[in-house]
């Protein structure tokens, strides 16, 4: 079969990626843009044939009714070339139409590659997050072990810290005491100096005053021993307050750190989860559009039904033609009989006759020949075209040419057969008109330049014959070898279709193990975040200060969604038109987070509420890149994913609210269902 090399499958445009309706009328051949135009039978001249046996009235219209007799065969013969070239014509378009099926095929199978790539891509980033996740939970354990153990240290700190303050105020009071004795003992001893001469004060009592001096001094002196021991004791009580607090702050810092990374790998494990969600409407796309390319296979065969009843209605038709066909055959019969004597002369040109008939016979069986094997390779056609359309993006404008293609090789079929009755009918018409004229001759001098002009015509006849069937075995094994390529296309598509039938289920069974295990990574971040604002609340109260956890919950909620609203773009929307079956997107609703119970936590405030404060300002200015710092949320606070409503099903608001109650209420029953439902696929 002669293909097109005007027509390359590398000039249908393709915009983004996406088939189009225009794609395909961008490279249209001829028959596309024009259309076939349907050829008819010249009308059948009013030439009346004298009877068998009848009297000639006048040769010379005998003669003329011959010549518009031969006329309209010639016109017949070259309209029959005529449905020829249009034959090769409309196999050029099928060609053309099989190269653009190639093309679409092409590209969707690098497409469905390339999104496994992709696909497989996100698995292991996913896989990475995980694990990235579960080190970094470690780490916060162990900052968390590290941190009760600074706050026991800090705690028995302040004990002794309070305890020696007690001692050092108590020393204090003792020395002061003994400052106010000793000055006393001075006053007491100025008093003595003045007294009037020792001859006059009793001995015995200036030696107890020296004696309760004497001890008064020794008593300071170890009152500021004792001083000097407790300063001494409390300055390394200080410095250890002192690195207990630094101890503190550094692993406040270092658990804000470890949370923050903690946000981030959340962040990234929803990013590939939406990839996850985007992949799983791509697979429900294919399958939806592999049911519709069933459904219009299914009518396609339903129209060749119909146009195989069309042909057998037009056999019943050809019934009664037949039937004057054989009357017109007796009818012929008996006018041999009639001139039995002058076909005994005219032996030599009857058996010429005779061979150019049956020469005419082998090229109709030929013909037919011919044009069983068309409707055997147009019905090969019809069902690689099913089975390459089952495999690949249907469109409307190519189902539309090749319906179009097909009507006109069954109309061309028809005008073929109605062309052959007629050649038929009109042969033995010229038959008859020969036989009359042959015995006008018998009876007219010029009988012998008639005959001679019949011969040359015969010889005509006969050369025009050989070319036709030489031609028509020239289409016959062009058409043999374009059935072997099809027979072989036909057989890789459906080794095709069956390895994308499998590595779908393999894809889909994936999809549901990994949609298993985040569901359960989201259950374990719920109880993780409810886990963290219990000792959150736990340790602002310990410290006698109170923190709200539910607004600080719908803070980081709200700020996260803004940032990956505005970080992460949706895919567009992608048109639902009659013309190119799109992919129906699946909307899933977004999972909403409960709040937290409160759990007597009351209002809380502190130094951690502070901490997160500044959290909360680093993940509203994050970026979303993978390599720069990502949005930090609260550890289930999980982004609602928008997704376009499927065709034909009722539209599901993609970003939920999140509901996060009050101190003390349930959460939402919306976050006990999956995210990452399927939607219902139509029945095949």
């Amino acid at each position: 079969m002669a293909r097109r090399r005007d027509v390359d499958a590398d000039d249908i445009g393709l915009v983004e990626g996406v088939l189009d309706t225009n794609d395909l009328e961008a490279a249209g051949c001829v028959v596309c843009a024009l259309g076939a135009r349907r050829l008819r039978l010249p009308t059948a001249p009013q030439v009346q044939l004298p009877v068998s046996g009848a009297h000639v009235h006048s040769v010379a219209a005998l003669v003329a009714d011959a010549h518009a007799l031969q006329r309209e065969n010639q016109e017949l013969c070259a309209q029959y070339e005529l449905v020829s070239a249009h034959n090769a014509g409309l196999a050029a378009h099928v060609s053309v139409l099989h190269d653009r099926n190639l093309a679409i095929l092409h590209r969707a199978r690098e497409g469905y590659r390339a999104g496994m790539t992709r696909l497989e891509q996100a698995l292991l980033s996913r896989e990475r997050v995980e694990r990235d996740y579960a080190d970094l939970e470690g780490r916060v354990a162990d900052f968390r072990a590290r941190a009760d153990r600074t706050e026991a240290a800090e705690t028995l700190l302040r004990v002794e810290r309070d305890s020696s303050a007690e001692q050092y105020r108590d020393l204090q009071a003792q020395l002061q005491a003994a400052q106010d004795q000793a000055a006393d003992y001075a006053a007491q001893l100025a008093r003595a100096s003045a007294a009037p001469p020792p001859s006059s004060v009793p001995l015995a009592w200036l030696f107890a005053a020296q004696g309760e001096r004497d001890d008064a001094r020794a008593e300071r002196d170890d009152l500021r021993v004792a001083l000097a021991a407790a300063q001494a004791a409390l300055s390394p009580v200080q410095a250890r307050a002192d690195a207990a607090e630094a101890e503190r702050d550094r692993v406040r810092q270092l658990v804000a750190t470890a949370e923050q990374q903690r946000d981030d790998a959340l962040a990234k494990r929803d990013r590939v989860t939406r990839v996850l969600v985007v992949a799983e409407q791509a697979c429900d796309g294919a399958l939806d559009m592999r049911d519709q390319a069933c459904r219009i296979s299914t009518a396609l065969r339903r129209e060749r039904d119909a146009a195989v009843t069309e042909r057998d209605q037009a056999r019943q038709a050809v019934a009664p033609l037949e039937q004057q066909r054989d009357t017109a055959v007796a009818e012929r019969d008996r006018a041999r009989q009639a001139v039995a004597a002058l076909e005994q002369q005219r032996d030599a040109a009857v058996a010429e006759r005779d061979q150019a008939r049956l020469e005419l016979i082998a090229q109709r069986q030929q013909r037919a020949l011919v044009a069983e094997e068309l409707r055997v390779t147009r019905t090969s056609l019809s069902q690689s075209r099913a089975e390459s359309e089952a495999a690949q993006n249907l469109n409307v404008p190519l189902q539309d040419d090749l319906r179009r293609a097909n009507a006109l090789l069954v109309a061309h079929a028809k005008e073929l057969r109605r062309g052959a009755t007629r050649i038929h009918e009109l042969e033995e018409s010229v038959a008859t008109a020969t036989t009359l004229r042959v015995a006008a001759e018998s009876e007219m001098a010029r009988a012998q330049a008639g005959e001679l002009g019949a011969a040359s015509r015969a010889a005509q006849y006969r050369a025009g014959w050989m070319s036709v069937r030489r031609s028509s075995q020239r289409r016959r094994e062009a058409v043999g070898a374009q059935v072997y390529r099809l027979n072989a296309r036909v057989v890789e598509l459906e080794e095709e279709r069956d390895l994308a039938i499998r590595e779908r289920d393999e894809r889909a069974a994936a999809w549901h193990r990994m949609l298993r295990d985040a569901r359960r990574g989201r259950e374990l971040a719920q109880r993780v975040r409810d886990e963290l604002a219990d000792r959150l609340a736990g340790v602002v109260m310990g410290t006698g200060g109170h923190i709200d956890t539910a607004g600080l919950i719908r803070q980081l909620e709200v700020t996260f969604a803004a940032a990956i609203d505005a970080a992460v773009p949706l895919p567009p929307a992608v048109p639902t038109s009659a013309a190119v079956p799109a992919i129906s997107a699946v909307s899933t609703p977004a999972a909403s987070v409960p709040a937290p119970a409160a759990s007597g936590s009351g209002t809380r405030s502190g130094s951690l509420a502070a901490t997160t404060g500044s959290t909360i300002g680093t993940s509203s200015s994050a970026g979303p890149s993978g390599s720069h710092s990502t949005p930090t949320s609260s550890p289930t606070s999980y982004p609602s994913v928008s997704q376009r409503p499927r065709s034909g099903a009722p539209s599901r608001s993609g970003s939920q609210s999140r509901t996060s109650g009050p101190s003390g209420a349930a959460p939402a029953s919306s976050s006990r269902s999956s995210p990452f439902r399927r939607s219902r696929r139509p029945p095949r």
